[in-house]
């Protein structure tokens, strides 16, 4: 049986969180981003920038609202 090499794909918000204070800083930044954006534990993406220290002083999502309805 031929073994197959898997590799961990990450969504960019796993790559960017570890150094997102760094890059970010306090600043005011703005989030694109829709309900489906999530971290790889499931996590939105707005809420893990805020936890991080991010300052999201605005949101840019779909027509339907961030949530969606």
């Amino acid at each position: 049986m031929k073994k197959t090499a898997y590799c961990r794909i990450l969504p960019g918000i796993d790559s960017l969180l570890p150094i997102a204070t760094k890059l970010i800083g306090k600043r005011r930044t703005a989030l694109l981003a829709n309900h489906a954006s999530i971290t790889s534990s499931g996590i939105p993406t707005a809420l893990a920038l805020k936890k991080a220290g991010i300052n999201i002083c605005a949101f840019f999502c779909p027509e339907h609202g961030f949530y969606g309805t």
